[in-house]
């Protein structure tokens, strides 16, 4: 913070992030299935509580959630799902999912990696009281042509 806020002064931390995904027909064992999984790590301080502001200035040491603002986080799964297509057109998923990259556009989105740090910026943040940010779901999609693609999915509302 270099002015304003609760408090001006200057805090160091970082997160790092996982990403593993598994074709497994490529990989000869299953056709049509994939494996997603992605885990994460933060450590050190951020400014999030420092700013004065509801909602964190930096998106990506925001989450994965705490109890503490700025506690470390030494290993979080946050995704761990099982995609199976039937066809090119239809697929069932499920497992466990972060919902943080629910709507991946050009403006609003990069996790606050890419585009934006704020929050504001990266969802609507009306949703944060009632979906949690990893959590058990399901679903379906469907593919009709290359340009249109359809999904639905359940969740779970508790972490």
């Amino acid at each position: 913070m270099v002015s304003g806020g609760l408090r001006s002064r200057t805090e160091y931390g970082g997160t790092l992030d996982y990403n593993l995904s598994l074709d497994l027909m490529r990989m000869g064992l299953v056709p049509g299935g994939l494996v997603k999984l992605r885990g994460e790590s933060r450590y050190g301080d951020s400014v999030n509580g420092d700013t004065g502001s509801l909602l964190p200035v930096n998106s990506d040491f925001f989450f994965p959630l705490s109890d503490e603002l700025n506690a470390g986080v030494p290993f979080f799964l946050t995704t761990l799902s099982y995609t199976q297509f039937f066809s090119e057109s239809f697929a069932v998923f499920a497992g466990k999912f972060d919902t943080l990259d629910g709507d991946p556009n050009e403006f609003a989105a990069g996790r606050g990696l890419t585009q934006f740090q704020n929050l504001n910026f990266l969802f609507t943040p009306a949703p944060l009281v009632t979906v949690p940010y990893a959590t058990l779901g399901a679903g379906v999609v469907f593919a009709p042509t290359p340009d249109i693609t359809l999904t639905s999915s359940v969740f779970t509302t508790s972490d």
